[in-house]
C-alpha cells in the first residue's frame, strides 16, 4: 500500500497474504455454441482487512503486480515479457465520505466466437447508488524482464516485494491496429457504452486479445474512485447455432 499522490508517493504498509482462494473457472458457455476450444481460466480471491488513517490531502494505493501474461496474446508486443498490475485509489473525498466502491456484476465471458455478435453486459453496482461512468482503459504493466520496448519501464521480478510504485505503465499496444480504446479491432468495433456498460460488436480475429475496462464512479460531480478490471477475450472458430 503506498500513500500520496500517483506521482509522488511512499510505501505505507506491506501485506502478504497467505490463505489464497483459487478455483478453476469453468467456461460459461451456452449450449447453442459448438466446438468450443479449451480454456484455462483460474480466479484467486485475495481478502485482508486493514485500518488507513484518513487524510485530507493523500490518497492510498494498494497494489498487486505479477508477471507475466500469454505469450499468444495478439494485441500487445512481447505478451510473454509483460506483467500485470492490479490497484485501487483510495482517494481523500473516498475517505472522507467512507466511500465503497462499485462491483463488477458478471464475469466476462471466457470464450466467445469470431463474426458472432458480442453482446455482453459489463455493468457494475454501487452500493451508494453513485453515478457510474465506462470506458475501456489500458491494463497496466508491473513484473516482468527487462522489456525491450522503448519508453517502457517495467518493475522486475516474477512477483515484486514490495510492488513497484505508481505511476504504472500502459501496455504496449500494437499500433495502429489496436489501442486502449480500440483494444479487439472488429466489424464492427468492439465498443462499450459509457452509460450502460454494455459491450458490443463482432470480433473478426481469432485469437487471445487483452482488454481494459474502467468504471469511474462519481457523487455531485465529484470523482470518488476508478475501478478497472484487466481481462483477456479469447476469440475462437466456434459456430454459434443459433444468432
Amino acid at each position: 500500500i503506498y500513500r500520496g499522490t500517483e506521482n509522488s508517493n511512499t510505501l505505507f504498509k506491506t501485506i502478504t497474504l497467505n490463505n489464497v482462494l483459487v478455483t478453476n473457472i469453468i467456461p460459461d458457455t451456452p449450449a447453442c455454441i459448438q466446438n468450443v476450444p479449451y480454456v484455462c481460466v483460474q480466479q484467486g480471491i485475495y481478502m485482508f482487512t486493514v485500518d488507513l488513517p484518513e487524510s485530507m490531502t493523500d490518497s492510498y494505493f494498494v497494489v498487486y503486480q505479477r508477471c507475466c501474461r500469454n505469450n499468444s496474446i495478439l494485441n500487445i508486443y512481447d505478451p510473454e515479457s509483460v506483467g500485470a498490475t492490479y490497484s485501487v485509489e483510495i482517494t481523500p473525498d473516498a475517505q472522507q465520505l467512507c466511500n465503497d466502491s462499485p462491483v463488477f456484476n458478471d464475469f466476462p465471458p471466457i470464450v466467445i466466437c469470431k463474426d458472432s455478435p458480442l453482446r455482453f453486459d459489463h455493468s457494475a453496482s454501487d452500493p451508494e447508488g453513485d453515478q457510474l461512468v465506462y470506458r475501456f482503459c489500458a491494463p497496466e504493466m508491473g513484473g516482468g524482464p527487462v522489456l525491450t520496448t522503448p519508453g517502457y519501464t517495467e518493475c522486475f521480478g516474477a512477483q515484486p516485494t514490495p510492488p513497484c510504485a505508481p505511476p504504472f505503465d500502459p501496455v504496449p499496444f500494437i499500433q495502429p491496429a489496436y489501442s486502449a480504446l480500440n483494444p479487439m479491432g472488429g466489424n464492427p468495433q468492439i465498443t462499450i457504452n459509457p452509460v450502460t456498460g454494455s459491450i458490443t460488436g463482432i470480433p473478426n480475429i481469432i485469437g487471445r486479445f487483452v482488454v481494459g475496462v474502467c468504471v469511474d464512479e462519481y457523487r455531485n460531480g465529484v470523482k470518488l474512485s476508478s475501478v478497472k478490471r484487466d481481462f483477456q477475450f479469447n476469440v475462437a472458430d466456434c459456430d454459434q447455432t443459433v444468432l
